[in-house]
Formats: C-alpha cells, structure tokens, sequence
C-alpha cells in the first residue's frame, strides 16, 4: 500500500476482499517499517543532504495518518 493515497486505498479495500481491520492492520505494518526508513539508509552510507531529499517520499500527510494506526 502506498501511503501517498492512503484515502484511495481504503476506497478499494473490498476489491482485494479485506475488511476494514485487515486494511487497516497492513497500514500499520506498512507504517512501522516506513518508520524505519531514516536509521536503514544512514546505516547504508547515505549523506544527509541525500537523506533530506528522500524524506518528502517517507514523510507526508498520510504517513502521519498511517502512523495513528500503530
């Protein structure tokens, strides 16, 4: 699930045969290793200049909603 379109995903859930809880629970999961993502990619070497250009793909309006779910 891409956070970016959270609200969309939700929208769909009942084409891929989920309820609400498991949509859900695979958000949180989602959100948990997103969460993750800074420490991962300093570990690997990555400047932080580098770091601050990915982090509008990882920190946004909807990760925020998907991190209320953990």
């Amino acid at each position: 699930m891409v956070f970016c379109e959270a609200s969309l995903d939700l929208s769909v859930i009942e084409d891929f045969r989920l309820t609400k809880k498991q949509a859900h629970s695979i958000i949180k999961d989602a959100a948990g290793a997103v969460t993750k993502w800074r420490k991962a990619v300093k570990q690997l070497g990555l400047k932080e200049s580098d770091i601050e250009k990915m982090s509008s793909a990882f920190e946004h309006e909807d990760f925020v909603k998907a991190k209320k779910l953990m």
